[in-house]
């Protein structure tokens, strides 16, 4: 899965926490599932999902980038650490066929966050403008 996060929640080479919060008004975290893409690697899923989501009009900040997560390890961590069970559900919509939404960590969002902000590394990181 992937995250595009805005260039406010990106920091010297890092995702902060922020970027795994709920944006006010959303009930899920807005999510894209990589492999729905077909792509060979995560870099050409990326690739892929830049372009299409630059052709739908939204707007790709030029510091912006996105976070990939790897969804096992996501749902054991918090699993783990908050005894919270993520549930991931693919939520096709008219121009992006990878979007996804996150349910369940409204409960806990910070302690959520933070824990999938960790599991960003720097190979997990792309920027969102080429």
């Amino acid at each position: 899965m992937s995250r595009y996060c805005r260039p406010r929640v990106f920091e010297d080479g890092r995702v902060k926490p922020d970027a795994f919060c709920l944006r006010p008004g959303e009930d899920y975290l807005s999510l894209h599932w990589l492999e729905f893409l077909g792509a060979r690697s995560q870099a050409d899923a990326v690739d892929q999902l830049r372009a299409s989501m630059t052709g739908t009009g939204f707007k790709l900040g030029r510091n912006g980038c996105f976070a990939v997560l790897r969804v096992g390890q996501a749902k054991a961590v918090v699993s783990d650490i908050a005894g919270i069970e993520l549930i991931l559900e693919h939520m096709p919509v008219e121009n992006d066929p990878a979007h996804s939404g996150m349910f369940g960590s409204q409960l806990h969002e910070l302690a959520v966050a933070t824990e999938l902000a960790f599991l960003v590394t720097d190979d997990d990181i792309y920027p969102a403008r080429i």
